[in-house]
């Protein structure tokens, strides 16, 4: 997935035309976008998605002011057997405040249970890599329909509902192993 919507993450954080207009950013995105070995309906397709990226970015952070930090990989220990690696899509001052964004890039909406469970494992994952972020500072962003969401009371139930998918999980590896 980061590497479909790559081309609209680097214009994010200011790596692909940094210092262009509204419309010379979107022509570096459709121009980055394109995969010579793949057909024009792929392309089209991919220039679509980053485009809707970009735009649903920008109309939640265009008149924010901005500080765009390295985004670090984080992991989430959710058993002795299993560790969820994550990389939020933008870590970043906004408005003097730190704050770390998931973006929901996929052509579907998640379910408000799911986003809540992503953001509270992000902010389980940015607390054991020693970053001192509270749940209130993990956002995500869902493209498709531009809006954000901020978890503000965290699920006491966290770990005792994601057990059977760990447990799942760990039975799957064993197998294969």
């Amino acid at each position: 997935m980061m590497i479909y919507y790559s081309p609209a993450l680097r214009l994010i954080r200011g790596k692909l035309c940094p210092n262009g207009s509204l419309d010379e950013k979107l022509a570096a995105l459709r121009g980055a976008c394109i995969i010579a070995s793949w057909t024009d309906k792929l392309n089209d397709a991919r220039i679509a998605s980053n485009t809707r990226v970009f735009k649903a970015f920008r109309s939640v952070f265009g008149n924010r002011k901005l500080k765009i930090l390295s985004s670090p990989r984080m992991q989430y220990l959710a058993s002795t057997d299993v560790a969820v690696n994550l990389q939020p899509e933008l870590y970043v001052e906004v408005d003097g405040a730190l704050m770390m964004w998931k973006f929901g890039m996929c052509k579907d909406t998640r379910p408000d249970r799911v986003i809540g469970i992503i953001l509270q494992v992000m902010e389980k994952a940015a607390r054991h890599k020693g970053l001192a972020l509270s749940l209130e500072q993990m956002g995500y962003l869902d493209t498709v329909t531009g809006k954000t969401y901020i978890e503000r009371t965290p699920n006491p139930k966290l770990e005792s509902e994601l057990e059977p998918s760990v447990s799942s999980l760990v039975r799957v590896w064993e197998r294969a192993a």
